[in-house]
Formats: structure tokens, C-alpha cells, sequence
């Protein structure tokens, strides 16, 4: 019998929960006892001011009420000599003497197959075990067996989005060569739009120095494909300085309490979400990261993330499909100017808050993961499984 597929860990401040760890049979049950004795939620060692609770369920019923209450390093040490002594024959027998109404549980004692040792002793605690997801994974699209990889394309970038790429892309051309007084800009159309949307798929697949090299006759660098579209260098580079999804006029000044500072790119910004959520339904299992976009150039809220193997760039808040990894909704990190509170809480809330009440089970690391956050998922329908850092101010 398998246990339930998830871990959920509640907090309060002197507090925390877990509750069914993936576990293959109950005979694991005993190892994962000893992995959280060792380090509980993450940690070497609780302090005596902290009390966890493990549940270990089945999909029917609890299997196991378990609590640890925490203690020091030195209390520690001692009890892990007494059950030495004890797998030996020697010492003092349970129950009698110094610490033995303390380690009552700790060994020999058995609760539906799960022995419970390293402190761990009975609870009889109420718990409710996670509800089942009320979906299933689900690609939305009619079908989807004889879809072509063009008629997929169009699923997320559609006609209409090309003819506000057109009307955009024409009217800011326009804009700026009347400001400088320069030739003509003769008017892109939905033909060239494509030719040129095929042309950046085909740099993202095949690497080359720069762009001339992409047009260049030279057979040591020669392409075939961007002269087989049949568009030329200069109106590709022409397109590509002009190209625009928004129009700049509507844009807010900085110092405006309604300034976007992703009004460039506002369009299709919510155009990729929206078809996120129509095309795809998402499993059960749900994960929170966060990736980064390379960028180097000039921008107001471009990141530096050390641990990335593109260091500098635009951070995106990504929720998806742990199964799959389909991306379901994402939020562009536009920093202090986007008006939008960007604490941990409230930035979770807002990338979930369209997935609610189908009990998810939500994958984060540490960065995100806090008792506050965690109860406020719990109550809009969220199973959230994290890890616990002590060092941070809401665990003490």
C-alpha cells in the first residue's frame, strides 16, 4: 500500500507539520523516522522550544500520529548512546532511572508497522489528510493527434496578435523616421512578419557570430534556410529595429503612480498567459522557480541572480506542471516600479491565485517557503511542500 503522494508542512511560530512524505511501503517508514531525527524540516537539530509532527498516511487513513519534541545537541547525543547501549544489552532499562520517562518511545514501540525510535513518540493529534485533486492533466486542444507544428504555433501566436505586431511595428517606424528625418519606411506586412518570426526560430536553433552571418554567401559560414524563406538581410535588420508590440504614446511617464515598466511588451505578456491557462490544465503536482531571460543591456529592473549560469539578465516567476514542465503563469519581476508588492507572500498568492481550489500540491524551495505563506495556501485550496530554513525570523 502506498502512502499519499505529497508533503505538506504547516507552521506556526513555534510549530511546524509535515505530513505524508512520498514513501514507496510502510517499511520505509522507520529510515524516514532516523532522516528527520537527524535533520527535522531541514535543520541539524531542533531546539527544545519546537514540537514537529509527522503524519504518515495512506490514501484511506493515517497510518502513523507521530511528534518530536526538540532537544538540545547535548540531550541528543545522550539518548542516541542510551539506545546503543540498549542494541547491546547494557544500560538502563527503559522507563527507570535518569531520562527513561523521557525516551519512552523512543525504541521498540510499533504504530501500524512504523517503529517509533529517535523520539519520536505517539500523537493523537486530529489531522484531516490532503483532499484529492479535483482535475486532470489535460492538453486543451481539439485534435491534438494530427496538429501540425504551424497550426501549434498559431495556437499561442495567433492573427490577431500579428496584425497588432503589423500596426505597431508600422507606426513606430513611421514615428521615429519622421523624428529623424530619414527615407520612407515601406510598410511591413503579415508575409514578412512570418518570414521574419521564422528566421529568429531558425538563430535559436542554429548558433552563428552575428547576424550578417545568417546571409552571408561565404560557404565556410553560408545558411540556406534564411534565403530559402526569401528575405533579405537589410529588410530582416530593417523589421528588427522597428519591431513593436505596443504602442509608445499610451506609455506613462516614470514618475506616474500608473507607470508599467512592461508596457512594451504588455501585449503579449498577457496574450502568453491567457493561452496558458486555455491550453493546458495542469496535474496535481504544481512547482514555484524562478529563471532568468540573458540580458545585458540597458534596463531598470534587470537582475543579477549569482547562482545562474546567466547571471544577469530579467528574472520570471514561473509556476508549472512538476510532471511535464509546462509553464501554466508567470510574472515578469519589473522591480519596485511596477507597483506591485513583491514580498514572497504576495507574489505566490498572485501566480496561483487562477489555479485555486483543486488542491495542488505546490512544489517551492526554500526562498519561498514560510509558515505565514504556507497557512494562507492551505486556506485557498493549496497543498504546499517546502523547506524549512530555522535561521529565518518566522521559524523561531
Amino acid at each position: 500500500m502506498k502512502l499519499c503522494d505529497s508533503v505538506c508542512i504547516e507552521g506556526t511560530i513555534n510549530t511546524a507539520l509535515v505530513t505524508g512524505l512520498p514513501m514507496a511501503s510502510r517499511e520505509l517508514a522507520s529510515s524516514l523516522l532516523a532522516i528527520c531525527h537527524r535533520k527535522p524540516c531541514g535543520t541539524s537539530h531542533l531546539h527544545s522550544s519546537n514540537i514537529v509532527r509527522l503524519f504518515l498516511f495512506t490514501d484511506d487513513a493515517p497510518l502513523a500520529r507521530l511528534v518530536h519534541r526538540g532537544r538540545g545537541r547535548a540531550q541528543a547525543r545522550r539518548g542516541a548512546r542510551r539506545q546503543r547501549l540498549r542494541a547491546r544489552g547494557g544500560g538502563r532499562p527503559r522507563g527507570h532511572g535518569r531520562g527513561g520517562a523521557r525516551d519512552a518511545g523512543d525504541g521498540g514501540a510499533n504504530i501500524g508497522n512504523v517503529d517509533l525510535q529517535y523520539g519520536w513518540v505517539d500523537d493523537d493529534t486530529d489531522f484531516q489528510p490532503p483532499q484529492r485533486y479535483t482535475d486532470h492533466r489535460s492538453v486543451n486542444i481539439p485534435n491534438q493527434e494530427k496538429i501540425t507544428p504551424i497550426q501549434a504555433f498559431k495556437l499561442l501566436i495567433d492573427d490577431d496578435f500579428l496584425h497588432l505586431l503589423k500596426q505597431e511595428t508600422n507606426r513606430y517606424a513611421r514615428q521615429t523616421m519622421n523624428r529623424e528625418q530619414r527615407e520612407k519606411w515601406q510598410t511591413v506586412t503579415i508575409t514578412e512578419l512570418k518570414k521574419f518570426l521564422a528566421i529568429i526560430m531558425h538563430m535559436s536553433i542554429v548558433k552563428k557570430s552575428g547576424i550578417r552571418d545568417y546571409f552571408s554567401v561565404d560557404p565556410v559560414v553560408y545558411a540556406p534556410f534564411p534565403s530559402h524563406v526569401g528575405l533579405s538581410r537589410n529588410r530582416f535588420q530593417a523589421i528588427l529595429r522597428y519591431l513593436h508590440v505596443n504602442d509608445n504614446n499610451t506609455a506613462k511617464p516614470r514618475d506616474d503612480p500608473e507607470h508599467d515598466p512592461l508596457h512594451k511588451v504588455r501585449p503579449l505578456y498577457d496574450l502568453l498567459n491567457r493561452r496558458f491557462k486555455d491550453l493546458y490544465t495542469a496535474s496535481p503536482n504544481l512547482t514555484i522557480d524562478e529563471a532568468i531571460a540573458p540580458f545585458r543591456g540597458r534596463l531598470s529592473f534587470k537582475v543579477y541572480m549569482k547562482n545562474k549560469p546567466q547571471k544577469y539578465g530579467v528574472r520570471i516567476e514561473c509556476v508549472a506542471d512538476a510532471s511535464s514542465g509546462v509553464v501554466v503563469h508567470m510574472e515578469i519581476y519589473s522591480g519596485q516600479a511596477g507597483g506591485l508588492d513583491n514580498t514572497v507572500k504576495a507574489l505566490v498568492i498572485r501566480l496561483l491565485e487562477d489555479l485555486g481550489g483543486k488542491n495542488h500540491r505546490v512544489y517551492m524551495d526554500r526562498r519561498n517557503s514560510s509558515p505565514e505563506l504556507f497557512q494562507a495556501l492551505l486556506d485557498r485550496g493549496f497543498y504546499p511542500v517546502g523547506t524549512v530554513m530555522k535561521s529565518r525570523k518566522q521559524y523561531i
